[in-house]
């Protein structure tokens, strides 16, 4: 069997209300501003395409080319192509030299700078590259060990890819090592025909904080923490945790 690539079945499997980011970065911002959007490590374009919409324009930066082309054929669908820019490129080796009205890096995107070092870069550059009143947004999920069982697996979920492949899937992931390991296996027939296995930096939200309020300042800076469950939060670590970070 010939399996769909991750990123062509990308926008079906998280097309699911599997987190709340989505409905985060669009409850940011009222529709038909004339904003300027890059959308860092933006894959498919699952978290600006909105934008485009709204008539924004967006430059989205990636380094896998089929998830551009993916993105590309998104917004040809719509018929904002024109709205688009897009570029493939590895953001720990270069950042685009402009500015902009906001900056998107979401989805663990954060995990794909290689060290501190990069992060702390980032938000230098991200300080220097936003306009004035202009807002860098960054959700994380599972950004701390101990909240999630270890090896945690979650409940199987049915798809169907241009209604020639129709399976299951799901995933574990381990929270005691310091990288993000997401382990995605797809079923048919209670049969295992494919895996995935996806990698990412797992950096601490209060490291997040701490880096951007020394740039931005503190007062800039907005969280809002998502937690698993029932009981007291006190304590405990959140399970998602979406960052709004102002440029005054």
């Amino acid at each position: 069997m010939i399996f769909p690539s991750i990123f062509q079945r990308y926008d079906i499997e998280f097309n699911d209300v599997l987190y709340d980011d989505q409905n985060w970065i669009k409850s940011s911002y009222v529709e038909n501003l004339h904003l300027k959007i890059l959308d860092l490590a933006c894959g498919t374009g699952r978290s600006s395409i909105h934008f485009l919409n709204s008539g924004a324009e967006v430059t989205g930066i990636d380094n896998s080319q089929e998830a551009l082309e993916i993105y590309r054929a998104n917004a040809d669908s719509i018929g904002k192509f024109r709205n688009l820019t897009l570029q493939c490129s590895d953001i720990n080796l270069s950042l685009p030299d402009n500015k902009w009205d906001i900056i998107l890096i979401v989805g663990n995107s954060i995990g794909i700078f290689e060290s501190e070092y990069h992060l702390d870069n980032f938000f230098c550059w991200a300080k220097g590259h936003l306009n004035s009143n202009g807002v860098l947004m960054i959700t994380m999920t599972f950004p701390e060990n101990g909240l999630i069982p270890i090896g945690i697996e979650q409940p199987k979920r049915q798809y169907r890819f241009k209604n020639q492949f129709k399976y299951e899937r799901s995933y574990q992931i381990n929270l005691t090592e310091t990288k993000f390991h997401l382990h995605l296996k797809y079923w048919h027939n209670d049969i295992l025909v494919h895996q995935d296995s996806l990698m990412l930096n797992r950096f601490s939200w209060k490291l997040i904080k701490n880096i951007s309020g020394k740039y931005f300042g503190e007062m800039n800076i907005s969280t809002d923490l998502k937690y698993s469950g029932n009981g007291e939060q006190e304590g405990r670590e959140p399970y998602e945790v979406f960052f709004k970070i102002t440029k005054l």
